[in-house]
């Protein structure tokens, strides 16, 4: 059992008892009203919630005997060894050790696809992140920024999201280009260009070219150094800089 068929087993708890403490209305409870954390004291149990805090107003009772009535119901839930009331309304919860078992089952089965899901498909976003000064050292700030960034990203594309990255991978920026240089000069131009953070529409305004031949420029940078994505063009350019004689 997961955090989410967790709170989907909540859910189905509370929405009976909600209908019976409102039973001439239907109040509006969703899956957004059960939160899960993890307990600061583990022996408290593996998860806890404030359902009961949260929803007893709205449903006119007393938050304490609410989260006791759900304990008593959830208790018998597949997956869950106990449900106990803490505070003045709070529901700790132990799982059963063949639910954790069930769970890492289903990761491994899974592999790479494991917590993947399409809730953003069809959304574009733009990532810029790093952003370092071409011209100036490198710092642990950035390290830190790449780091944050790209952990973003893979969680915006887990999600389904489609992503246009842009950024400097700091750690390429240590590495000295080895290989020379295989682009033209307008080619280099525009990988300089792109590493300084021009969009494509100031780079064509600069070199006075159109903006698609700035993107066919860049897609023959990726080509001939065989790199995957644009920032790491970014990244060579900008260790080009460095490396040049001064």
């Amino acid at each position: 059992m997961n955090p989410d068929t967790l709170a989907e087993a909540i859910l189905a708890v509370v929405t009976p008892i909600a209908a019976d403490l409102r039973p001439d209305e239907t109040p509006d409870i969703g899956i957004g009203d059960v939160v899960l954390e993890r307990p600061r004291n583990r022996d408290h149990g593996d998860w806890a919630s404030n359902v009961a805090m949260r929803l007893a107003k709205r449903l006119g009772t007393n938050p304490r005997e609410l989260a006791q009535r759900i304990a008593d119901e959830i208790a018998s839930a597949e997956g869950v060894a106990s449900a106990e009331v803490a505070g003045p309304g709070f529901i700790n919860f132990r799982l059963d050790a063949a639910a954790a078992g069930v769970l890492a089952k289903t990761i491994v089965d899974a592999g790479d696809a494991y917590g993947t899901n399409d809730s953003q498909q069809g959304v574009s976003v733009n990532v810029e992140f790093v952003s370092a000064n071409p011209t100036g050292p490198l710092h642990i700030g950035h390290t830190r920024w790449a780091a944050l960034g790209d952990s973003l990203v893979r969680l915006l594309r887990a999600a389904g999201e489609l992503l246009d990255a842009e950024g400097v991978a700091a750690e390429a920026l240590a590495e000295p280009a080895t290989h020379g240089s295989p682009l033209s000069e307008r080619e280099l131009e525009v990988a300089r260009l792109t590493a300084q953070g021009l969009s494509n529409a100031r780079i064509a305004e600069r070199l006075v070219i159109s903006r698609r031949t700035v993107e066919t420029h860049q897609d023959h940078n990726r080509a001939k150094l065989h790199l995957a994505s644009r920032f790491e063009v970014i990244a060579w350019a900008m260790a080009q800089e460095h490396l040049r004689p001064t």
